[in-house]
């Protein structure tokens, strides 16, 4: 929505496509800075704030793309703005894959964390899914993004208040909890009681 925004402005399309260059450098660097890190659910959570607020300032800053487009800062500026944001959003990306990776169970293999993850990007396509959808009901006369990016940052600030609790708690659960082989264990002990009970009933 930002780069068809941009395009309408009177971006060429050929320098918008050049804007994601750069955006290379960040994916590449990015997972150095949680490399060593317990706690990929905690970089997630802390993580959020920040990337709502440079939602908050490119939108912001594309309200004035009309008026700036032709100062020689515009674009360093609008490059700076999107390295801050693919940051944030790669960041919390890795700690969610990360966070799946940790807590999946070795016996399982890659399925587990196949699991976790495809659950993970169902939500983030879902969301999006529904913010294009609400964003075909506002007028594209009007200012759709800006209002768009307001009710995103509210619904985002709210999930962000009500969910803290939640996410320290599953950072604080023990990894063996979320291994099936404690349930196969659990499993195993039943069927061995019911066993050991039908030898003495016999």
């Amino acid at each position: 929505m930002i780069l068809s925004i941009l395009i309408r402005y009177g971006v060429p399309q050929e320098t918008v496509g050049l804007l994601g260059v750069p955006l290379i450098l960040v994916k590449i660097l990015v997972p150095f800075f949680i490399t060593n890190t317990n706690h990929p659910l905690i970089w997630f959570y802390r993580t959020y704030f920040p990337r709502l607020l440079m939602c908050i300032f490119i939108a912001i800053y594309i309200c004035f793309t009309p008026m700036i487009l032709s100062q020689w800062y515009f674009y360093p500026i609008l490059i700076l703005l999107f390295l801050c944001n693919e940051a944030t959003i790669y960041l919390m990306l890795v700690s969610r894959v990360g966070f799946c990776a940790r807590i999946s169970d070795p016996a399982v293999g890659g399925t587990y964390i196949t699991l976790l993850s495809m659950v993970g990007n169902f939500g983030a396509s879902l969301t999006t899914s529904i913010v294009l959808y609400v964003a075909g009901w506002i007028q594209p006369e009007t200012r759709s993004y800006p209002i768009l990016v307001g009710i995103c940052f509210l619904c985002g600030c709210i999930w962000l208040w009500t969910q803290y609790k939640t996410v320290f708690k599953l950072q604080a659960l023990p990894i063996e909890k979320w291994h099936l082989s404690s349930m196969k264990a659990t499993d195993e002990d039943a069927k061995e009681t019911c066993i050991n009970d039908n030898v003495h009933e016999q």
